[in-house]
């Protein structure tokens, strides 16, 4: 008998058929592996994406709340009930940027003319982003 002594019909070319099953096995792991490290890749940018949209609105909303803040505390000190400096010639909703320190990108905007007595009018905050994020907000001219 040519070859060694303890070999099996099984081996081929030095290898068992158990081996080669085991290769198998271990690539369909691996394959397995793969798919399910893709597919929570995916489900994790998406929570990302969806939580960097609510930073957004956020970020917006803040905007329009210190510009209502802003203006009211104007208002008053318009009519000489604070002790604060006043802004006067504020008529519009644009006009607010003189009192608000916008962030880049972000606008007030509204057709609206803002009046001096108690009646507050309607403005809006906008982004830059596409699609824009908005929030309004009531403000005092003076």
């Amino acid at each position: 008998m040519n070859g060694p002594k303890n070999r099996r019909r099984s081996d081929v070319a030095g290898f068992r058929f158990s081996d080669r099953r085991k290769s198998d096995r271990t690539k369909l792991q691996l394959v397995i592996l793969i798919v399910l490290l893709s597919l929570a890749s995916t489900a994790f940018f998406l929570k990302v994406a969806a939580v960097r949209n609510e930073i957004k609105i956020l970020a917006v909303q803040q905007v329009a709340a210190d510009a209502a803040n802003l203006s009211t505390i104007n208002f008053i000190a318009c009519r000489g009930a604070a002790t604060t400096a006043c802004t006067k010639g504020i008529t519009t909703c644009s006009g607010l940027t003189a009192l608000v320190a916008l962030p880049p990108g972000f606008t007030i905007t509204s057709g609206a003319t803002l009046l001096t007595t108690d009646n507050p009018a309607t403005c809006t905050v906008t982004d830059a982003d596409t699609p824009p994020h908005s929030a309004t907000f009531r403000a005092f001219g003076s």
